[in-house]
């Protein structure tokens, strides 16, 4: 998935693109409704931030970065979510996957990317995220 295959929100990908151009921040909230397409979007935009070949600010799918992403094992891509039949994302979980990597520095990419699904993280998880 890159930016192209988003439909319906050009200028959101417009700006999406110019920060993977420029300096982009250090987080961003995507938000909308269930089916909205937020995910594949925030997946597009941490494969175009890891792409060490991109054009214009779009993922090349050509460079080892977006295969290992493709593939779902890039190591500076890390993916939070609901394990299981848990209703939320549990403390340790966070302290796993965040806490312990976040210290170190990239591997292939410029930037490590965490894609956090916020809304299922419960209240000592949202503490755990913002002490790290």
């Amino acid at each position: 998935m890159t930016f192209s295959d988003i439909i319906g929100q050009q200028e959101l990908v417009n700006r999406l693109t110019k920060a993977v151009c420029g300096v982009p921040g250090h987080a961003y909230a995507f938000l909308g409704p269930q089916g909205s397409g937020r995910r594949l979007l925030a997946r597009a935009f941490a494969k175009a931030l890891l792409c060490s070949s991109t054009n214009d600010g779009e993922s090349c799918n050509q460079c080892d970065s977006c295969r290992y992403f493709n593939n779902g094992v890039h190591p500076d891509f890390t993916f939070v979510a609901r394990e299981g039949k848990d209703k939320n994302i549990k403390v340790e979980r966070v302290r796993h996957a965040i806490t312990a990597d976040v210290a170190m520095k990239p591997q292939m990419a410029r930037h490590k990317v965490y894609l956090i699904m916020a809304d299922d993280l419960n209240e000592p998880g949202q503490n755990a995220l913002l002490k790290s």
